[in-house]
This record gives structure tokens, sequence and C-alpha cells, in this order.
């Protein structure tokens, strides 16, 4: 079992407890310290956020219907904030400091810092990750899944929130 599914499953598992009632917002910033080629940045962070963003679907029991991502894969960042029907929302931040550069004054070591708000208490997660714990993901994406990932490409292509209408496509800004 890889780091990931287990914080799926132990989430998941407490979510069900009803414990902290419904889920209503997360934030989960995750710091990829990780030797990887330049090539290699966009490909980490989006399959680290396909990971987050399929784990929502589930912690949430709801798909995001509206999404808007600033950052540059590129480069080594994406910030995400996903809204859902009824009002929960999630905030995702991601960043890559390669250990190959030689700037890279980020940490040694991958963290997560997870905070999970339900309607009547709070999950809160911080963890240090040894070398290669985070690596590259291969998340299981519905149809659903997918079109989000899209709209989160659209929206940081386009800087403005997208609306997730169907899981066939994102369709257009959601000012438009």
């Amino acid at each position: 079992m890889n780091y990931w599914h287990g914080l799926y499953q132990t989430l998941a598992a407490t979510l069900e407890t009803g414990r902290i009632g419904r889920p209503v917002f997360v934030r989960c910033t995750v710091v990829l310290a990780e030797r990887v080629e330049i090539a290699e940045i966009a490909e980490m962070l989006n399959s680290t956020m396909a990971r987050l963003v399929s784990d929502l679907e589930g912690w949430f029991s709801a798909r995001p219907h509206r999404v808007y991502a600033l950052g540059a894969p590129d480069e080594g960042h994406i910030i995400t904030t996903l809204e859902y029907p009824s009002g929960p929302t999630a905030l995702l931040a991601l960043s890559l400091n390669s250990l190959n550069s030689s700037s890279s004054s980020g940490p040694a070591q991958s963290q997560v810092h997870l905070t999970v708000l339900g309607a009547t208490g709070a999950i809160y997660h911080d963890q240090a990750l040894y070398p290669g714990q985070a690596g590259l993901l291969e998340p299981q994406l519905t149809g659903h899944g997918q079109a989000v990932m899209a709209a989160i490409e659209q929206s940081l292509l386009l800087k403005k929130p997208i609306e997730i209408y169907d899981a066939a496509k994102p369709q257009g800004g959601a000012d438009e």
C-alpha cells in the first residue's frame, strides 16, 4: 500500500464514523521534494492533483462542479479551488522543489498538510514523507475525474473559473 492510498483509506474510514459530521472544507498543501527531471515536473504535479481530485470525490460523496486553478505546472506549482454542489469546497496547493536544482531552497523532504473541516469537528494531518514516498501516481480517474482535470488545465490556461457541466468535457468560463 502506498502513502496516498493509506491516507485515503484512513480518512474515508474516519469520515464514515460521522465523528466530524459532513465534510464542508478540505485544504491540502503538498510540497514535493523529489529528484525529477524538468520534463517530469508537470507530470508529477498533475498526477498528484489527479489523485487528490479522485480522493475528494470519495470524501465529499460528490463531484465538483466548478474549478479555479492558478500556477504553472512546468515551473512547479499549482493552486486549485474545487467547488461542490451544496457548498463544500476544497483548496489544493501543490508545489515541487526539485532536489536537482542547486537553487532549491525548499524542504529536504516532501510534506503533506491536510485539514478536513466537518460540520461538527475537524481532522488535521501533517506528515513529512521519506524520499520517493510521494512519487508519481497513477490514479484511476472516472470520466468525471478526467473532466475535472481537463477543467483544471483549461482554468490554468484561461486564468478564470471553469464550470463542469457533465462528465464529457468542461465548457467555457464561469463568466460566459
